[in-house]
């Protein structure tokens, strides 16, 4: 896409944008800012404001850059004939590296994920002050969505005027990331580690620009099916409650598709619209009156407290109902089971492929105090572990950007090429994690789970990582 293209499209989103403010009362207009080094802890309910913090100084003892394999012998590639401007795809990428996001600073429930955006940067400042990708400095940008996927264009084209990316990391959200990938797939930019477990990110034949970065929502709710039917071997009843976007519909989905084979009867079917940070009273209220014995909630981001709390109300007035409570591993955050939901987070069921950064027991383990001390270090005040999930997609970018290099010549052709054929581990993954994915073959780069309980206090594991689903392709959408 030419200059001129992209300025009459720049033109034409932002008047857009003025139409989608001026037709609705619940989306603001978007705010594009840089990428914020600090935020105030977001409430349940109160989206933090982003602000700079102050720049990380004496930066942790460095760490090895992590280790990556050689691609396969008949490594995957991805053709440029169909870019707007094969030159540019092609172009090797010298000096600086631009590296651009798009993420919920401000807004409604998501802006509880602000933190995330934190993570990013202290990885990349890190990342810059211990020299990890050689004779090469990287430049981050974060342009703020609230979480509206009708926002999210305007802030990816914005950073494309600006800044002509090189690449794009961590986009949140299942809408958001849908909402640009046509754009980033016709310009061949890479579109990497969407922060999102939507199956979508796996259709390697049409959109080969674009990975993801979370376990396949498909493979998720398959895991839980199988905890309920363990938990009830006869039979269980359940119902379902999750945020009426794309992200909760393909959760859903996913969840039914599943549901029998497991033994289970949906009893009741309840949604909250993403934008809504009111507790679901009469949602929950219409689920108590079936009794199930589990409920599969998908809520979003500060809704995920919310709906933990709001079940406590309504189960203190139906004596003796106790449904067990499995929630999306996006709400598995003690910022969200622990300092905000409190004695009403206790036994909630969910899952993770990273290390707990608030545990006491990985305290010394040199991988989470090398993140600690970059955190503590830059002034952040937020949850670490939300932060640390910012962090984890800042190293995968690395990571990628030095298999890259290895190639010979860093490129935008490249660097998707070699997210494509990576496999290397994470420094905060749980033990048997990796990132692996191998062209179409493999289209996912994270596919295993560990499934978990939180007892108020720590996460208490379940069974063993769950693995099975690795290098399958039974997840595309």
């Amino acid at each position: 896409m030419t200059r001129s293209t992209r300025s009459r499209i720049a033109a034409a989103l932002a008047v857009s944008a003025l139409l989608v403010a001026a037709c609705s009362s619940d989306d603001k207009a978007a705010t594009g800012t840089a990428a914020p080094e600090a935020t105030d802890a977001p409430g349940a309910t109160d989206a933090p404001e982003a602000t700079d913090a102050p720049e990380a100084t004496d930066a942790p003892e460095a760490t090895d850059a992590p280790e990556t394999t050689e691609a396969v012998e008949a490594g995957w590639t991805v053709n440029v004939d169909d870019c707007a401007d094969p030159d540019a795809a092609t172009a090797p990428i010298e000096g600086t590296i631009k590296i651009g996001s798009v993420m919920p600073l401000t807004g409604g429930p998501a802006a509880a994920f602000a933190p995330v955006a934190e993570g990013l940067k202290l990885y990349i400042d890190y990342a810059n002050a211990e020299g990890l990708v050689p004779d090469y400095t990287l430049e981050l940008a974060i342009e703020d969505d609230q979480y509206n996927k009708d926002l999210t264009p305007g802030a990816t084209e914005k950073l494309l005027q600006d800044g002509d990316v090189d690449l794009f990391t961590g986009i949140i959200g299942s809408p958001n990331n849908a909402a640009v990938r046509d754009l980033l797939n016709e310009e061949c930019v890479p579109q990497l580690g969407a922060l999102t477990g939507s199956p979508l990110w796996g259709d390697v034949e049409n959109y080969p620009w674009t990975t993801g970065q979370l376990v396949p929502y498909t493979a998720e709710a398959r895991i839980y099916a199988a905890q309920m039917q363990e938990l009830y071997p006869d039979g269980a009843k359940v119902a379902i409650f999750y945020v009426n976007n794309e992200f909760g519909k393909v959760y859903y989905d996913a969840f039914t598709a599943v549901a029998e084979e497991f033994g289970i009867e949906i009893v009741d079917e309840q949604t909250i619209e993403a934008t809504d940070a009111n507790p679901p009273t009469a949602q929950l209220t219409s689920i108590a009156s079936k009794a199930p014995d589990a409920i599969m909630a998908v809520p979003l981001g500060a809704g995920c407290p919310t709906f933990l709390k709001e079940l406590a109300n309504v189960k203190a007035q139906n004596a003796g109902w106790e449904p067990q409570v499995f929630q999306t591993n996006t709400c598995a955050a003690r910022l969200f089971l622990q300092l905000l939901a409190g004695d009403a987070g206790i036994g909630t069921i969910t899952s993770s492929n990273v290390k707990d950064i608030g545990d006491p027991a990985n305290a010394t383990d040199p991988v989470v105090k090398t993140f600690l001390d970059a955190y503590a270090a830059a002034g952040l005040a937020n949850d670490p572990g939300t932060t640390a999930a910012g962090w984890a997609a800042g190293e995968v970018t690395v990571a990628i950007i030095n298999k890259a290099l290895e190639s010979g010549s860093l490129t935008r052709q490249s660097i998707i090429e070699a997210a494509r054929s990576l496999t290397f581990t994470p420094s905060l993954a749980r033990e048997g994690v990796e990132y692996s994915m191998n062209g179409a073959d493999d289209a996912y780069a994270f596919e295993s789970l560990q499934v978990l309980q939180w007892n108020g206090t720590t996460f208490d594991e379940i069974g063993d990582l769950i693995t099975q689903f690795e290098g399958t392709t039974v997840f595309e959408g």
